[in-house]
């Protein structure tokens, strides 16, 4: 299990006081009875504390906390997975000498034949 489920649990329980037997999947952060303001305040703390952008909006439109730590989730691993992807296209740019994957000279996308 990721520390992302329990770090959600913590931040709701001690700073917002929500109590613990009400934080379930099915929970929304309207059920929990956070309003805009804890919300966005929630994303700050989930940026803080995991490095991950939160959009506020999105958790306010009636997304599930099993929605919501799928999406850090997936958020967190593709953090992760950027920076490998990243030197891999650094490399190939700089093998084929074009920062825009077109060849110059025949106006394709490089590696597509004509």
């Amino acid at each position: 299990m990721s520390e992302i489920h329990p770090k959600i649990t913590e931040v709701l329980t001690e700073t917002f006081k929500v109590p613990a037997a009400e934080i379930i999947p099915e929970a929304t952060m309207d059920s929990l009875e956070m309003d805009s303001l804890a919300v966005a305040e929630f994303a700050v703390i989930i940026k803080e504390t995991l490095g991950i952008d939160a959009d506020s909006d999105s958790l306010l439109k009636g997304a599930t906390l099993a929605e919501i730590t799928a999406f850090l989730n997936g958020a967190r691993t593709a953090c992760t997975v950027r920076p490998a992807h990243a030197a891999h296209a650094l490399r190939a740019v700089h093998a084929v000498g074009t920062t825009s994957g077109v060849s110059e000279a025949n106006e394709a996308p490089v590696g597509v034949g004509r």
